[in-house]
C-alpha cells in the first residue's frame, strides 16, 4: 500500500510540475486518501531509507575498522534484508551463508535494524520522544 501511495504521489507531482494549477487527489480503490496519510507514508519512506543508509554506513565503517572486506552492494543488501525482514543478504550472508563473519558491532546494528523493521519504525521512534513519557 505504501509503495502504491508513493507512486501516485510521484505521479501527482509530475502532473503538477507541468500544470501547476491542477488539483489532483490521491485515490486508492476509488476512495480519497487523506493528505495526513500521504504525509505519514512519505515520512515513513524517508525514515526507512535514512535508516537503510545509516545501517549500510555502520556496516561499512565497522568492516573497515576490522579490516574485513565487505563490498557496498552486500552492505546495502544486508541492511535492507534486516530492516525489511526480507531474509538473507548477499555475499557471505546470502542464502547459502550466514551472518557469522560479521563483528559483534555489526551484529548489533543488524539486530537493531531487524527490531525496527519488525516492530515498525514510527512506534519505536515515538518511544524516544519526551512527550510520550510525560503523560
Amino acid at each position: 500500500m505504501r509503495v502504491q501511495i508513493i507512486g501516485k504521489l510521484l505521479h501527482r507531482e509530475l502532473i503538477q510540475a507541468v500544470h501547476p494549477e491542477t488539483i489532483c487527489h490521491i485515490r486508492r480503490n476509488r476512495r480519497l486518501v487523506d493528505e495526513r496519510a500521504v504525509r505519514g507514508v512519505t515520512v515513513f519512506v524517508l525514515i526507512f531509507f535514512g535508516l537503510l543508509a545509516l545501517g549500510t554506513l555502520a556496516l561499512e565503517l565497522d568492516a573497515t575498522r576490522m579490516s574485513f572486506h565487505l563490498d557496498i552492494f552486500s552492505a546495502i543488501a544486508d541492511s535492507a534484508g534486516a530492516l525489511a525482514n526480507g531474509g538473507p543478504g548477499l555475499g557471505f550472508a546470502g542464502p547459502l551463508g550466514s551472518f557469522a563473519p560479521f563483528s559483534d558491532v555489526s551484529k548489533l546494528v543488524l539486530a537493531a535494524l531487524m527490531l525496527l523493521g519488525r516492530l515498525e519504525i514510527i512506534p519505536i521512534a515515538v518511544l524516544f520522544t519526551k512527550s510520550y513519557w510525560r503523560a
